[in-house]
């Protein structure tokens, strides 16, 4: 992942997971471990922070020429890349499914 990023609602940026290091991995991994036997994920994971950034024609004051960009938290993304590479090891994806797919 990226340095300086903008941080989500736990306010972690990333660059506090990678200065710890082998510490941090070790940290994570109970944490995430926790999560999926507890199956409860930390209630701030579930919150983004909404940001409007103007599309680059029209109004500034007109509401539809803005998009959001959605921050979450770089723990939860971590997580997120996680699971997903798991469940790509175990799962199939038909040559037709082109959507939703990693860059190739």
């Amino acid at each position: 992942m990226e340095n300086r990023k903008a941080v989500g609602a736990d306010e972690v940026p990333i660059e506090a997971w990678k200065a710890l290091g082998a510490r941090g991995v070790c940290i994570l991994t109970n944490l995430y471990n926790r999560i999926l036997s507890d199956r409860i994920m930390p209630d701030q994971w579930r919150l983004s922070i909404i940001t409007p950034v103007l599309k680059s024609k029209g109004c500034v004051q007109d509401c539809g020429n803005y998009r959001g960009i959605k921050v979450t938290s770089h723990t939860m993304k971590l997580f997120e890349r996680i699971i997903d590479t798991r469940i790509r090891q175990e799962c199939t994806v038909s040559d037709s499914q082109y959507g939703f797919q990693p860059q190739l």
